[in-house]
């Protein structure tokens, strides 16, 4: 498979996910939580491998490494296809195929159900507990509501009441427990010019907007069995790993798009992160991960 049929399954899958419509009344059922397809074709024995293409930055943190490479324009939204300055976008997606491959659930360490009646539902272990986090979607015309409550042992650990302009994703968009720490990533639509909405990560029950004066944290995933997600503040976009701060900051990463804009989201996989990124005016694609040889 050539690697724009390889772009091309990515896309649809990506579309599928991101573009998932609002809960309506159906029967009970249980799905599981979509997942991307994505599976990048290895080297055929005998070919010529591909050399390794320079990144425009690398940077490794013990075990987690940093690679940039800049962009001679924008990534295509729609393809996700991409120019970059040097080499080509085949050689960069070749290098880590293996670990790309690995796509990650959007919950994967937790069980997930929708019973189609407007509730969906994360549940783990927790502190020896089953946790679980569900959210209800009422639809009110131009403006839902979703009330998301996390519950461990018949105790409400959390409860949270989202009005909102209509969008197509739910707001809840997973858990994720970690030892004695449980986290979850919520989604509002603050206005119908902002229909992607604004991200907001909990850990055991607290903001980390509201503690850390953050604007927005998104796109939360575990990372080789740690947490990670993005978080914007002060117009600029950082990341954190393990509870620490990355030392890479951007202006603007795509994030929560739909449809055809969803082909630019970050892509989550067990090992690492690729997305998209601006710095300025010049754009990169970007790798974090832990590759091991």
């Amino acid at each position: 498979m050539k690697i724009n049929n390889i772009l091309m399954v990515l896309l649809v899958a990506l579309i599928a996910a991101s573009c998932a419509p609002a809960m309506t009344a159906a029967s009970p059922s249980s799905a599981p939580i979509p997942t991307l397809t994505f599976s990048p074709v290895p080297p055929t024995p005998g070919s010529t491998p591909i050399p390794p293409i320079k990144p425009s930055f690398a940077m490794d943190i013990g075990e987690l490494s940093i690679l940039e490479f800049e962009l001679k324009e924008p990534p295509d939204s729609e393809s996700r296809s991409f120019q970059p300055v040097n080499g080509t976008e085949a050689a960069i997606l070749a290098e880590y195929w293996v670990e790309q491959d690995h796509f990650t659930q959007m919950s994967h360490t937790a069980d997930y159900m929708s019973l189609g009646d407007g509730t969906q539902f994360f549940t783990s272990t927790w502190d020896g507990k089953e946790i679980r986090a569900e959210e209800n979607f009422r639809d009110a015309g131009s403006v839902d509501t979703r009330t998301i409550l996390v519950t461990a042992d018949n105790r409400e650990l959390l409860r949270l009441k989202i009005e909102h302009a209509v969008m197509p994703s739910s707001s809840l968009r997973g858990l994720w427990v970690f030892d004695t720490e449980w986290f979850i990533e919520t989604v509002a639509n603050e206005s119908q010019q902002n229909p992607f909405g604004v991200g907001e990560v909990f850990q055991t029950g607290q903001s980390l907007n509201a503690l850390h004066g953050y604007d927005e944290t998104f796109s939360f995933q575990s990372l080789a069995g740690k947490p990670f997600y993005f978080f914007k503040k002060n117009h600029k976009i950082g990341i954190i790993y393990d509870g620490q701060s990355l030392p890479v900051e951007y202006d603007h990463i795509p994030h929560y798009g739909c449809c055809s804009a969803g082909g630019i989201n970050p892509i989550q996989s067990e090992n690492m992160v690729s997305f998209f990124a601006r710095h300025g005016r010049k754009w990169y694609y970007i790798e974090i991960g832990i590759f091991k040889p």
